[in-house]
């Protein structure tokens, strides 16, 4: 019955997947509240607190890059996009980890449905409506949010850019292999 339903109604039943995966990701934040000094927060928050201070893109990590010290303050360990991302995020709420784990949540319910439309080409509705709901119970990622990391950002890119691939084969327009 409740298979023939989300066949039936996959917009509700991709909505109600949403809802249990931001129930489950902000019960995460609320039990496990963003800290400084946990998980990849310690690694990717320096940086953005360097750009907003105007001391450029740096943070010297010796685990990376032995070498590296004052005068050497090497990132190359470091995607800018989520860097950046959370630097307007920090500019904006007065370098609010908390605004910064809700930014993680909206890129964790923004994966289940880049998952949902990147199986739906490949795969048709149902398998589309497994994965998003596999997605949203996928604790790795749920673990995340309540951390400042590129991971959440990478999990998103990856299966938009194959959803436009599958895409841009199936119908051969540009616009599709452009996105």
């Amino acid at each position: 019955r409740g298979i023939a339903w989300a066949d039936a109604n996959p917009s509700r039943a991709l909505a109600l997947i949403l809802l249990l995966a931001l129930l489950l990701n902000a019960a995460r934040i609320w039990s496990d509240p963003p800290v400084y000094t946990e998980g990849q927060t310690e690694r990717w928050w320096p940086i953005v607190l360097n750009l907003l201070e105007g001391h450029g893109y740096a943070q010297c990590i010796p685990e990376y890059f032995p070498f590296c010290g004052p005068a050497n303050q090497l990132t190359a360990g470091h995607e800018p996009v989520p860097v950046l991302l959370f630097a307007g995020v920090a500019r904006f709420t007065g370098q609010s980890l908390l605004a910064a784990s809700f930014v993680e949540l909206l890129l964790n319910l923004a994966v289940v449905l880049a998952c949902y439309a990147l199986t739906l080409e490949w795969a048709g509705q149902r398998a589309a409506l497994v994965a998003a709901l596999l997605w949203a119970l996928y604790l790795p990622a749920v673990k995340l949010v309540p951390q400042v990391s590129g991971e959440l950002v990478s999990a998103l890119l990856i299966p938009v850019t194959l959803t436009f691939f599958y895409r841009g084969r199936r119908t051969g327009r540009a616009r599709d292999w452009l996105a």
